[in-house]
């Protein structure tokens, strides 16, 4: 959006030397300058008078320029301040556009502030030091400068600067005023309908985006980026087969390997998990999980598990195996994983390879809780004394106690142990005295163990 280092170029190529008006301009010098006078600036913009003695300081600046002499140019600047503040402005805005040649912006910006230090309203200055410190993030410093600037020159690349500002600190009423305003000024620049664009998806504006959208589509060659936006605004209008369509056409046109096209596939996979899709959903995770780089896996979690309750277990279990031979797959992943495979079992009734599944989640993460509590469950009536001891291992892990001690608590009610039933239940009420239906349970319990103790 901010093509401030081209300004700079062009500035420096230019070479800023600055002739004198009204009474000055009739001086003639011997050799051209090659950049025009002031004379040929916007009318609004105030431009510093440069007298004799600073013309004659710009010009030996620019031999030295010719000459790729950027220290001597720089010098020679220095040593032609005076008295005269407008010459003395002329001279360290020009100082400043070799300091940015140099990539010394530290200096350029002390410069500048010299330069407006010396005459207050240089136009030109101002929109400098505005574009390098909105380039630097510094909104706040910049803002003023530009709005100074706009006062003079409005032009569309200054009130572009100051829409990203507004932008960028999320105050999207007056970057839609700025951008609207940058269009008004430049309707064909691309950069100045993206911004806007922006604000409309973050005022969710969504007409107004969906105007500004076809726009851009239709003045360029069509853009992934474009296409996701598109799919966005789809997605939050509720129209879920159009955000499809878009993110179909984004990822036939984004290649095959990179990391956005994954980004792509991932959110197809949950549109088409969203509409029920489920044979395309698996068809694009499978190409998911066969690449180096894998979506957040908390993420991949909750899309297998959302499979599985739907009746995808087949699928589940294709995708679980294939992510458990992926090197990017750590070993609070791979607990997770087997998690799932072991539930896939289950719902085959294969309790067998259920419970081998569990322990191997156990082995590769040794705190997975939910996994002591389902190998617990499946031994609960073959095997109550090592269900128990396995709930007590999940009870001692932060995230499964309360699970753990409400199913221990099931258990000795089956064997008629209330007074053991009674200590698990309060333990867990005390870990979490929120949980639904917990403390309805907690008060049968103790019910019970009065009644019992009244028939001793």
């Amino acid at each position: 959006m901010l093509n401030i280092k081209k300004l700079f170029v062009l500035s420096l190529k230019l070479l800023a030397v600055f002739s004198t008006m009204h009474a000055e301009a009739s001086v003639n010098l011997s050799v051209p300058l090659p950049v025009p006078s002031f004379s040929t600036a916007p009318i609004g913009m105030h431009e510093p008078q440069v007298n004799v003695s600073g013309q004659q300081v710009l010009k030996q600046a620019t031999r030295l320029l010719e000459l790729q002499d950027l220290q001597a140019a720089s010098i020679e600047l220095r040593q032609g301040l005076g008295e005269h503040k407008p010459t003395n402005a002329a001279l360290l805005y020009t100082l400043a556009t070799i300091e940015l040649q140099q990539n010394q912006t530290k200096s350029a910006v002390s410069s500048l502030n010299q330069a407006l230090a010396a005459l207050p309203d240089f136009t030109r200055a101002q929109s400098v030091l505005a574009g390098i410190y909105t380039q630097q993030g510094e909104f706040d410093m910049a803002r003023p400068l530009l709005q100074a600037a706009i006062k003079r020159q409005a032009s569309a690349s200054l009130y572009g600067m100051l829409a990203y500002g507004y932008l960028k600190q999320q105050v999207y009423l007056a970057a839609k005023a700025a951008y609207q305003q940058a269009i008004v000024l430049d309707g064909l620049n691309n950069s100045y309908l993206k911004g806007l664009l922006q604000v409309n998806i973050a005022l969710q504006e969504w007409s107004s985006a969906e105007s500004i959208l076809q726009t851009l589509l239709s003045q360029q060659t069509m853009e992934a980026e474009l296409l996701l936006v598109r799919a966005n605004i789809a997605q939050h209008r509720g129209e879920d087969i159009a955000a499809i369509n878009s993110l179909q056409l984004a990822l036939s046109l984004n290649g095959k390997t990179s990391s956005q096209t994954n980004n792509i596939r991932w959110q197809l996979a949950q549109m088409y998990l969203k509409v029920g899709a489920f044979g395309s959903a698996n068809q694009t995770l499978t190409s998911l999980v066969n690449q180096e780089t894998l979506p957040e896996p908390k993420q991949i979690v909750v899309a297998l598990d959302y499979l599985l309750i739907m009746g995808q277990a087949k699928q589940v279990k294709q995708l679980a195996s294939s992510l458990l031979s992926n090197p990017a797959a750590n070993q609070s992943f791979q607990s997770e994983l087997w998690m799932l495979l072991g539930r896939a079992e289950l719902t085959f009734q294969r309790d067998a390879n259920a419970a081998s599944a569990f322990a191997k989640a156990v082995k590769a993460n040794p705190l997975n809780g939910e996994a002591y509590i389902q190998q617990a469950l499946l031994l609960r009536s073959s095997n109550q004394q090592q269900a128990q001891i396995l709930l007590a291992r999940a009870a001692d892990i932060e995230t499964s106690a309360v699970r753990a001690l409400t199913l221990q608590a099931q258990i000795l009610l089956d064997i008629k142990a209330y007074d053991r039933a009674l200590l698990a239940l309060t333990k867990a009420y005390r870990l979490a005295p929120d949980t639904h239906g917990l403390k309805e349970n907690l008060s049968s319990v103790e019910r019970l163990v009065q009644l019992a103790q009244t028939q001793l």
